[in-house]
């Protein structure tokens, strides 16, 4: 940049807008100076250390960038801290190349170094990348780093999660959480729409037809409850009073009714919104207007 003319910006926004000089210094962050933070206490453009788990890697498929002369695809990691509290991971340049081992031992305890906070273009929400000075390390179960993460982190102990087929759990009637293997049979939607009372997608409904669709499994509601928002006679969507002063908007995929069988036994099973994302490859419900 020419110094003349950087100069002449300078002085021009020193008088048109002199309250920024009262604006105190940012410190600038040192590799020394980076401390480990929990992921609901992350601020934008800064450089942390956390320790988390990964719930889910999806590798993008449409999203190739070149580093060093090779193709990359971009990698994210659906990772938390607290249960069901998920943030995005991005994984670039060489940190792309830890997907195998991250794959290998997903359910375990891990720690990456020196990954920048950013709000994502799209949603707004923050989300971490990793930096040319990022790390990655596997804690073992001993480890006083994984010890003390697992004090904060309580899960379900597999001894009460009860593996069954669908027709032997039927057939029992009995209550309690429980893992099943089914054939999926279909999907059916509710939308409030005169048109389409109910929309069911199942083994015949064609690819075009799902695509068609995805404006109308979709909605917009509130970024912290999920609740869907209406707009108003100049198509600004209402708040929710229940959030404030919380305001922000995000893009959901709709629940869904689901059928499954397995042995000749069919049951409905109510799926959530954070699971409908799941079913659509981890693809959040924002990223579908993207313009590719």
């Amino acid at each position: 940049v020419d110094i003349t003319v950087l100069q002449d910006l300078l002085a021009y926004v020193s008088s048109e807008h002199g309250y920024l000089r009262e604006l105190p210094r940012r410190q600038p962050q040192t590799l020394d100076s980076i401390q480990h933070v929990q992921l609901d206490q992350l601020q934008p453009e800064t450089l942390v250390h956390s320790i988390i788990k990964i719930k889910n890697i999806t590798i993008l498929t449409e999203s190739v960038y070149s580093y060093r002369g090779k193709k990359q695809r971009k990698v994210i990691l659906t990772v938390e801290q607290v249960r069901d509290q998920h943030y995005a991971l991005v994984l670039w340049g060489a940190g792309a190349a830890w997907c195998p081992q991250l794959q290998r031992k997903r359910d375990h305890i891990w720690e990456f170094t020196c990954l920048f906070v950013q709000h994502n273009s799209i949603s707004g929400e923050l989300e971490l990348h990793t930096t040319p000075w990022s790390s990655c390390e596997c804690l073992f179960d001993d480890d006083k780093r994984a010890i003390d993460f697992k004090e904060k982190f309580p899960k379900i102990e597999k001894s009460l999660v009860k593996m069954t087929n669908l027709p032997t759990h039927l057939q029992e009637k009995c209550s309690g959480l429980i893992q099943v293997k089914a054939h999926v049979l279909e999907l059916k939607f509710t939308i409030a729409s005169a048109q389409y009372r109910q929309l069911v997608f199942d083994a015949d409904t064609s690819l075009e037809c799902i695509l068609a669709s995805l404006p109308l499994i979709t909605y917009t509601g509130c970024a912290k409850c999920g609740s869907e928002l209406q707009t108003d006679d100049n198509k600004i969507y209402k708040q929710c009073f229940s959030c404030l002063p919380l305001n922000k908007v995000k893009m959901f995929y709709r629940p869904a009714l689901m059928t499954v069988e397995d042995g000749g036994y069919e049951i409905s099973v109510q799926v959530a919104s954070e699971l409908m994302e799941k079913i659509f490859l981890s693809i959040p419900a924002d990223w579908l207007k993207r313009v590719r």
